[in-house]
């Protein structure tokens, strides 16, 4: 009996493990996205700039036409 719950304990100590294990890897992976999505927001934003500067020189021009 007391063999049999050791077993077990051991086969749930393993589990726990492994699922800590997953869930660094998926923190790591999030900070990762996260890191991403702000350069990818920072790209956005002066993507935009440059368009909005673009369409001045533009309208700029075609109103000296």
């Amino acid at each position: 009996m007391v063999m049999e719950l050791l077993e077990k304990l051991d086969i749930l100590s393993n589990r726990i493990d492994n699922l800590v294990s997953e869930l660094k890897k998926e923190k790591d992976r999030s900070s990762l996205l996260e890191t991403e999505n702000i350069r990818l927001k920072e790209d956005n934003r002066l993507l935009t700039e440059q368009r909005e500067a673009v369409k001045e020189r533009i309208e700029n021009l075609i109103g000296r036409l």
